[in-house]
């Protein structure tokens, strides 16, 4: 009979352990809303771009997590709702249809893309191509360590070297951008030389991107890494609950089960 007395105390604690942990953003279709660039102030934009990690809102289930820009000349309206594919880079190399879809969310037509205005990469899904395409993700991804905890002024350069992966014409105001180069070029080579590396992050693709038939404006193209989500605060006051519940659950134990005090032992007597 205790047993069955403690279960609700223990499935509170357990759906509430459970809302806590990282929540994916799990392979497939998943609504988003743009809630703005996670910093804002000195070191924090690129001519009129915003750099460093965007926070998403992810709407059903609501939860908050970071994602970092691969497109810098993408919509980037703050409170912008849309649709997007959630892929993992590994699967990129694999589905062409998702393959497609990328390249072509980058504003870009598949059957070639333009990068840093000098360097060309096919746009058709062969394993050369997506072998290069790969890589170039793998570098982005690398390379938003760069941005840390807090801005610095070599964010406009981080962030500068990501874009270049993908963009064919940049923003004209980084303040070194052959320092930018620089950094691409050394992602670029930690990426051929770790091919398994960041595997497991995913892109966001425009859902729009999928219809071959769409030729309006697509929402930027966004990486992340598959765990980095915020609980909302509903969260832990759930959590918050569970435990509460616990300790009520464990002192009523220690009562029963603890010895008669004296003075429970002159109330027998006396009675």
């Amino acid at each position: 009979m205790r047993l069955f007395r403690s279960l609700p105390v223990v499935a509170v604690a357990l759906a509430a352990q459970a809302a806590l942990a990282p929540q994916a953003v799990a392979q497939g279709t998943v609504n988003l809303t743009l809630t703005g660039p996670t910093f804002t102030g000195t070191n924090t934009t690129l001519g009129s771009n915003p750099v460093g990690p965007f926070t998403l809102q992810r709407n059903s289930p609501t939860s908050s997590f970071q994602a970092f820009s691969l497109d810098f000349d993408g919509a980037q309206t703050i409170g912008m709702t849309w649709t997007a594919r959630s892929v993992s880079i590994a699967t990129l190399a694999t589905s062409q249809t998702d393959f497609d879809a990328f390249v072509k969310s980058l504003g870009t037509t598949v059957g070639g893309a333009t990068v840093g205005s000098t360097t060309t990469i096919g746009g058709t899904f062969t394993t050369a191509n997506t072998a290069v395409w790969m890589q170039r993700l793998r570098a982005a991804a690398q390379l938003t360590s760069g941005f840390g905890a807090s801005p610095t002024t070599g964010w406009d350069d981080t962030q500068y070297a990501i874009w270049s992966l993908f963009s064919g014409s940049m923003p004209a105001s980084d303040n070194n951008p052959t320092n930018a180069i620089l950094m691409r070029d050394n992602a670029m080579t930690f990426a051929s030389t770790n091919p398994n590396n960041f595997g497991s992050w995913r892109v966001l693709i425009d859902d729009r991107a999928y219809n071959t038939a769409y030729s309006g404006s697509l929402n930027r193209a966004f990486i992340t890494t598959s765990t980095a989500v915020v609980p909302e605060p509903s969260t832990y006051a759930l959590m918050a609950t569970g435990l509460v519940a616990l300790g009520v659950a464990a002192r009523r134990r220690r009562r029963r089960h603890s010895p008669p005090t004296a003075v429970d032992e002159a109330v027998g007597e006396g009675a």
